[in-house]
């Protein structure tokens, strides 16, 4: 009995009462009562104390380490994991209980591979399947790859390839190993532009560059690249681009790039080795989502000067690739309509303009608005969709639902925005429709 556990009455410190197994194992640990084992961890050794029997009791590699003919000593090293992680993967072993977050996530998912907690690596692999976004799928999916988790890896995979136009220019790229870069460039099923492949390679290439301690030359640049860069489809990217961004990136001789300006030209000419191959862009089917039971007739001003805006969360992750907006309020009459289309959180969505005053020539009830470059939502977060419209009175719609479950199994709520200065809200408006794909 340590001292300190006796209180100058001569009574003992009952702080186990009340307590359940959880809370006195926890006890224990935060005030290293009784440890026998000691972890280093990290490169600076940083010291935890441990209790060999919960960690026996908890995982057959511990028990291994601890037990029989081959029991190691107690004071095990830990260099690879930095202290907080390696502290939250003790609590989950003491408690049954830990915070899993974007932070710690893939060190955890190591810890419980190492020392074969099952439990642990479920709610891991469940956590970054539940928050893939565009953010953090490049990292995902290096994890993933890391610690062969191979349906988490073809999930990240084909997010990446469906949101290609957004996640390669995530910071999350820049960190991937050559052959997972080397993977995604291969894809022909990513739908993104070349060039905005060619600058994601670009700017990989600098990045590994630094890694390696080399200057960013253009010469060391292809050298790091090798194969990776004749993956990149240099004859589908346009004229102009070919002629200043990537001219100035060096990564192209100049015999090169004349080569397949000619090509782009006159695409008879061979222009091989390089890859003249479109991507085949395959996707899921568009779905479609109408948030209001029926149509007013009384017309809806659309004067270009006041913006119509809804908020929504989904429960899956999709790309959203447009939306809906009404016609002219008269039904046969043909009105022609410059829209503006900006989307991304409350705060700040009017800083993330998305289309500029495409034009539509519209003789119907509605009409759909599609999104050139198609945009990531992830499940959980809400988004703001704004619009601005100028032409003739439209319907409006009435009878809106807070929230609407589809077929497919994709829920969305929706809730008014501070941005609507047009009357549009969750009951009334524009915006009846949004079009969408399942990633």
């Amino acid at each position: 009995m340590a001292a300190s556990d006796v209180q100058p009455t001569g009574f003992v410190d009952n702080w186990q009462a009340g307590k359940t197994l959880a809370e006195c194992n926890l006890r224990m640990f935060d005030a290293e009562d009784s440890c026998d084992v000691t972890f280093r961890v990290g490169s600076s050794g940083h010291v935890i104390k441990a209790h060999s029997y919960i960690l026996i009791s908890r995982s057959c590699v511990f028990h291994a380490m601890f037990t029989g003919n081959l029991a190691e000593k107690t004071d095990v090293s830990v260099p690879e994991m930095e202290p907080n992680d390696f502290k939250q993967f003790l609590l989950y072993l003491y408690t049954d209980n830990t915070t899993v977050d974007a932070d710690n996530v893939t060190a955890l998912l190591y810890a419980s591979r190492k020392y074969d907690m099952t439990s642990l690596e479920t709610q891991c692999t469940e956590f970054l399947q539940e928050n893939l976004n565009v953010g953090n799928a490049c990292v995902i999916l290096d994890s993933a790859h890391r610690f062969d988790e191979s349906q988490l890896f073809r999930r990240a995979l084909t997010f990446i390839q469906n949101t290609a136009q957004a996640s390669l220019q995530s910071s999350g790229f820049l960190t991937l190993r050559q052959e997972l870069v080397d993977q995604i460039v291969e894809s022909d099923d990513m739908i993104v532009e070349e060039h905005v492949v060619f600058n994601a390679v670009n700017s990989w290439a600098e990045a590994e560059c630094e890694r390696q301690g080399k200057e960013v030359t253009s010469e060391a640049k292809r050298s790091i690249l090798g194969d990776t860069f004749w993956k990149i489809r240099f004859p589908l990217i346009n004229h102009t681009f070919l002629s200043k961004d990537v001219k100035s990136s060096g990564l192209l001789t100049e015999p090169e790039r004349l080569r397949i300006l000619e090509y782009i030209g006159c695409p008879d000419n061979d222009v091989k080795p390089f890859n003249s191959k479109q991507r085949h862009q395959k996707h899921s089917p568009t779905h479609s989502i109408t948030r209001f039971k029926s149509e007013n007739r009384i017309g809806w001003k659309t004067s270009g000067h006041r913006k119509d805006a809804i908020s929504f969360q989904s429960n899956q992750n999709l790309i959203l690739c447009g939306y809906k907006l009404y016609g002219p309020e008269r039904r046969h009459e043909t009105a022609t309509y410059s829209v503006t289309t900006y989307f991304g959180t409350e705060e700040n969505v009017l800083q993330c303009m998305i289309q500029d005053r495409a034009q539509y020539t519209v003789k119907g009830k509605d009409f759909d608005v599609v999104i050139e470059e198609p945009v990531a939502v992830t499940a959980g977060l809400w988004y703001t969709l704004v619009v601005l419209i100028e032409g003739m009175r439209t319907f409006g719609g009435q009878h809106g639902k807070r929230e609407l479950l589809c077929p497919d199994g994709v829920s969305f709520t929706f809730r008014n925005s501070t941005h609507s200065e047009n009357n549009t809200s969750v009951s009334r408006g524009q915006i009846p429709s949004l079009l969408y794909r399942i990633v």
